[in-house]
């Protein structure tokens, strides 16, 4: 799940400049991809991540950009131990998921797990 998070994060920040002048539903990419719903889904899903990241990173009174930047940063290290740990409690997830539609969430979302085998990564799809 973590890893289509940062998909779907990076993809949402593609279209969104840091002024917040572009909305979703102005970006050519996101409106060729998805319909109405889903974007009011998806910016109910960007603005969930945008307040908390912005929220961990102690900053969120200054640019997005910089706390998406922080962030990755962090778990940039944070992949070099193997704890990838998001630090947005999943509780507060799992109420922004109750928010969208169903399909908008089975389209962007896949539960799954990691575990560490040797030197790499193997990912378990269930």
């Amino acid at each position: 799940m973590k890893i289509i998070t940062y998909l779907v994060v990076s993809l949402l920040l593609f279209c969104c400049k840091t002024d917040n002048e572009n909305k979703l539903e102005q970006c050519q990419l996101i409106i060729d991809i998805f319909d109405q719903s889903e974007i009011e889904d998806l910016t109910k899903v960007l603005d969930f991540f945008n307040k908390q990241i912005s929220f961990q990173q102690k900053n969120e009174h200054t640019d997005v950009i910089e706390s998406y930047q922080s962030f990755f940063k962090r778990m940039s290290e944070a992949a070099m131990t193997g704890n990838m740990d998001i630090d947005i409690p999943y509780q507060k997830q799992k109420e922004m998921y109750s928010q969208i539609s169903e399909n908008t969430f089975n389209q962007i979302w896949y539960f799954g797990d990691a575990n560490r085998w040797r030197e790499g990564v193997i990912f378990n799809m269930i």
